[in-house]
């Protein structure tokens, strides 16, 4: 698994390579390194499986730009019988190409499934094969048609996401950038759900109300957070930056930043040191919790 910042340091060579050979003109942002990337590792497979040829050309290697193909992949995986491929393609293609910052968000997903997922091969795989992957960015383009009054179509890729991927999130849901939902399988978020930034999400998760409460009811997650496989977080209650929740939790408190709750119903168990999300590390606990009052965090998303 790499870290950020070897990612980081592997972008910046590349861009000075494309320095020198483009004359001293504006090298590619880490978007365009990133999608180059990714036709090198489709040319690559396509000589190595010849099989698979066709399809990589399809997906990758005919397309421009990462959200032509982004928004190809989506299609070709959501559709059936009545929601054709053609037609999810142009409703897709669309908001990517005019809204830029679900076209950032989408890359830093990838990037976040290539750099903490150590099952992950390459970006070409991510983009082709993950479907936590898949699921996160059909989320991003259910929420703008749900921000955009078509609720019913919103709805409706919902539906059909939670039946091809297994993943059940609620298009009024907001999420940050850099999410990971690893594996995927079997994730709920709810309506009124927030996630921060870099966030990862292990599978059978389900960030849930507690009734039939409306309004604002639902977990809001911030920056850095890991929540273990099949834990449940339920309730408008906040899990505080640099959290961690473990695998198999019943979290029903807030939590604070920078802690490690365990058990159901949870309680706290440590201190959490570093980034979680990014670490992966599914048991971190670097000492016991200091003597503290129960407060509400501030949430910022």
């Amino acid at each position: 698994m790499q870290d950020a910042a070897a990612c980081e340091s592997w972008e910046d060579t590349l861009r000075r390579g494309a320095e020198k050979r483009s004359g001293g003109l504006p090298a590619p942002g880490p978007g365009d390194v990133i999608w180059q990337t990714i036709r090198r590792e489709a040319e690559k497979d396509a000589a190595a499986e010849p099989l698979l040829s066709s399809f990589l050309y399809a997906s990758i290697l005919s397309h421009d730009n990462f959200e032509r193909s982004l928004a190809f992949v989506l299609s070709n995986r959501l559709s059936d019988a009545t929601f054709l491929s053609t037609e999810l393609f142009e409703v897709f293609y669309s908001i990517l190409r005019t809204k830029p910052e679900i076209a950032e968000a989408a890359l830093a997903d990838i990037r976040a499934v290539r750099e903490r997922d150590p099952a992950c091969m390459s970006y070409s795989q991510a983009l082709l094969h993950f479907k936590g992957f898949h699921a996160i960015e059909t989320h991003r383009i259910a929420h703008e048609l749900w921000t955009r009054g078509r609720k019913v179509m919103a709805c409706a890729l919902q539906s059909r996401m939670s039946e091809v991927f297994a993943v059940d999130i609620h298009p009024a849901a907001r999420f940050g950038k850099g999410i990971l939902l690893d594996h995927g399988t079997g994730v709920v978020i709810g309506e009124t759900a927030q996630l921060g930034n870099n966030v990862s999400i292990l599978q059978n998760v389900t960030l849930g109300g507690t009734g039939k409460v409306h309004g604002d009811r639902h977990p809001k997650i911030s920056d850095n957070v890991l929540i273990g496989a099949s834990a449940s977080i339920l309730g408008n209650i906040t899990v505080g930056k640099g959290a961690q929740v473990a695998a198999g939790s019943l979290v029903l408190k807030p939590v604070p930043p920078h802690t490690l709750v365990a058990g159901s119903p949870a309680k706290e168990i440590g201190v959490v040191a570093g980034n979680p999300a990014l670490d992966m590390e599914q048991w971190n606990r670097k000492k016991k919790p200091p003597h503290r009052e129960p407060t509400t965090p501030d949430f910022v998303i």
